[in-house]
């Protein structure tokens, strides 16, 4: 080694080389002779001091510097340098002998590898300068405060001999380490400055970013309660704070446990806590209690042995005697346990991938950057002692471990959206047809009127109340038309007229609130002129079915239709176990008594004053006066008009031409004067032959003339029954 230098030296000296930095005496003076080193030249970046150093390992642990001045023990630094680290208890302390034979000062600095303590002893003549240096010095008290600690500064002058004692501490644990070598001091800080950033920089950026990942994820958990993202965050939590830790007891020892049995123990937590953490986020992630039952449980195991031995390790490492060797068989079992646990996956991952899970594919390729090459290097490292540069390869493998993690949760979350969406949509549809089947048994404008939206947030007592025309209308004859027919008769032919005048309630603003057997009760909630252009569409389409029945050779079917407006209670009426869409109101009562009105007076269509009188005075259908009538079960009576829109339209013709003399006729019935109504009437009666109302009231007249009118007698009709 030597004579190879002593040849490179020497073809750089014959070449002219500016390069040139120093003589080595000690390669031309026998082995027994003291090393030199000797400079004549400016240093253009650093010189090796190997071949220079002498070191004196101390296993006393206590010698002074007089002491080591005194004896005669040192020895070539490479002749030691095979032998670190050293045992516990040693110092370490190097020598360096300087000749400076040029006539410039000049200022370099030492630098003696990373140590916990150095303190340097430079000797120039009779003068001596102490300084120190390392990691366990505060930055403010070193020679050197910039960069990594390990340099101290020398100032040599013009043809000045110098003699350097260093004393390097190094931590109980770890022995000693010396790499010298002399810079330039200029040199040095730039290159020191920049190796720091260069070094550090992706460090940082790697800590900051995975710090603002687990954040974020710990905030998602908090949103969604997913422990999939808790698991995934407080996994990269330990793993920041075990390499910051460990950093931290390594390059900044003063702020980390003075009793390093303390560090030693958070570092065996973080490593606990990075597996168990680790394998609850593959749990999680691939859901494995569904996917691989079997394995599930052994992957649970695992964990629990985690547990298990981190308790261990507090009783072990805090009270047993022997810690320094409890110490290292902690770190052989979890070494073992690290390998077993690499192993057991390396098998699962072959029993996962046949599941063809896409999700459990991140975890895997996640899982095998780790196991597959950032910790076989370490391992290789830690038992063979290899000289592997593990630090950036495991950083490298973290970094793309955790971004194939995050893309693998990112896709499970997309995907648990994208699932969420399809079944809120299935769902969504199974309500929408739930919705429209309860439609057809209870409205929607019922529930719509109770501030609801589907028929399944209704409950027992919801009410209010409405001012609401109603429709009622009944068929006929029903019972002896239906006589006639067979019960599946019956319902076919109930369908089909019932199937024709529903649509057109609902074409009008109004919903049907109840069939019973031929009859139907509809309700409109905007306006009674809705309600009766309803009822005239109705008797319309009543006249269009007839003429298909009639080309069949089947009946006519004739219908009354009464109205009614006023207050009414909507609401949900029954029991717990049996609910009902009902109305309570003497509106409702009314406005069957006047589809009853409609035998009465023979006609097709009525309306009560409060239906009339919502119509306003220009009304688009043709109506009449009939009368005022007591109707059952009421105690004032009712003005009663007909509207003929709904008939024929010769007879609509004719109703709207003899409607003042038929009113005329009434007016004069009502002032007790028949003879005059009479009158009124038999001009009506020619115009209008068989015209129902007109005979209805001729008979009633010529019976008080007969008969006489009964005392306080108004006009009123008194109905009996319903």
């Amino acid at each position: 080694m030597k004579t190879l230098k002593l040849l490179l030296w020497l073809a750089i000296g014959l070449c002219g080389c500016p390069g040139l930095l120093a003589q080595v005496d000690s390669m031309v003076h026998p082995p027994d002779f003291p090393l030199f080193l000797t400079i004549d030249t400016p240093l253009p970046d650093y010189l090796d001091l190997d071949d220079y150093v002498e070191v004196l390992a101390d296993s006393t642990g206590r010698m002074d510097l007089t002491a080591v001045q005194a004896s005669g023990q040192f020895v070539p630094f490479d002749s030691l340098a095979d032998e670190f680290p050293l045992p516990l208890g040693y110092r370490l302390w190097a020598r360096l002998r300087i000749a400076h034979t040029a006539d410039f000062p000049q200022r370099f600095v030492l630098y003696a590898g990373v140590s916990d303590s150095m303190v340097l002893y430079h000797f120039q003549g009779d003068s001596l300068k102490t300084v120190r240096t390392g990691y366990r010095v505060l930055p403010a008290e070193r020679d050197i405060k910039r960069g990594r600690p390990g340099g101290v500064k020398l100032q040599v002058g013009p043809r000045d001999s110098s003699t350097v004692f260093l004393l390097i501490q190094e931590k109980v644990i770890s022995g000693p380490s010396l790499s010298p070598r002399l810079y330039d001091q200029v040199v040095y800080e730039r290159d020191f400055l920049e190796d720091e950033i260069h070094f550090t920089t992706p460090f940082i950026l790697f800590i900051g970013a995975a710090l603002i990942l687990a954040i974020y994820n710990l905030i998602i958990f908090f949103s969604t309660r997913i422990s999939t993202y808790a698991y995934y965050a407080l996994y990269l939590l330990a793993l920041l704070a075990t390499m910051s830790f460990d950093g931290l007891a390594k390059d900044w020892p003063n702020l980390a446990f003075p009793d390093p049995r303390y560090n030693h123990l958070v570092s065996i937590w973080g490593l606990c806590s990075i597996s168990i953490f680790y394998f609850q986020f593959g749990r999680s992630l691939v859901e494995t209690w569904d996917l691989t039952p079997r394995w599930d449980k052994a992957l649970r195991i695992i964990v629990a042995i985690r547990v298990v031995f981190m308790a261990v390790a507090v009783i072990a490492v805090l009270f047993a005697d022997a810690y320094e060797e409890m110490w290292n068989q902690f770190a052989a079992i979890s070494l073992i346990g690290i390998i077993i646990e690499g192993l057991t996956l390396f098998v699962y991952f072959f029993w996962l991938i046949p599941k063809r899970s896409k999700v459990a594919w991140f975890f895997i390729v996640g899982s095998f950057l780790i196991f597959g090459s950032g910790l076989p290097p370490i391992l290789l490292k830690s038992i063979f002692d290899w000289n592997l540069n593990t630090d950036n390869l495991l950083l490298s493998s973290i970094f793309l471990e955790i971004l194939v993690f995050s893309l693998g949760l990112g896709y499970k979350m997309r995907k648990q959206q994208r699932d969420k969406l399809d079944a809120e949509q299935a769902l969504n549809r199974e309500l929408s047809k739930i919705n429209t089947a309860f439609g057809r048994f209870v409205p929607h404008e019922f529930i719509s009127s109770l501030g609801y939206q589907s028929v399944l947030d209704v409950k027992l007592g919801d009410q209010v109340e409405k001012e609401v025309t109603v429709l009622f209308s009944d068929i006929r004859g029903y019972t002896t038309l239906s006589e006639q027919m067979t019960p599946d008769e019956n319902f076919r032919f109930l369908n089909s007229y019932l199937g024709r005048l529903g649509p057109v309630i609902q074409q009008h603003g109004g919903f049907v609130n109840q069939y019973y057997g031929d009859g139907i009760m509809a309700l409109f909630l905007n306006s009674p002129g809705d309600a009766l252009a309803a009822a005239v569409g109705m008797l319309r389409e009543l006249a269009a079915y007839n003429e298909q029945r009639e080309a069949k050779g089947r009946d006519p079917i004739r219908i009354g239709i009464g109205l009614h407006t006023g207050p009414l209670m909507m609401g949900i009426i029954g029991d717990t176990l049996r609910l009902e869409a009902g109305v309570v109101s003497d509106t409702v009562n009314t406005a069957a008594r006047m589809e009853g009105l409609t035998k009465h007076f023979g006609v097709n269509l009525l309306l009560s004053e409060a239906t009339r009188s919502k119509l306003g005075e220009k009304v688009e259908f043709g109506l009449r006066l009939l009368g005022n009538v007591l109707v059952k079960g009421r105690k004032q009576p009712l003005r009663v008009y007909e509207c003929y829109d709904g008939d024929a339209p010769v007879q609509q013709d004719c109703k709207g031409a003899i409607s003042a003399e038929f009113e005329a006729g009434l007016e004069a019935y009502f002032q007790a004067d028949f003879e005059q109504a009479l009158r009124a009437w038999e001009s009506v009666w020619h115009s209008l032959p068989g015209d129902a109302p007109t005979q209805h009231y001729v008979a009633l007249a010529q019976g008080y003339l007969q008969q006489g009118v009964p005392e306080n007698w108004d006009g009123v009709e008194v109905m009996v029954i319903k």
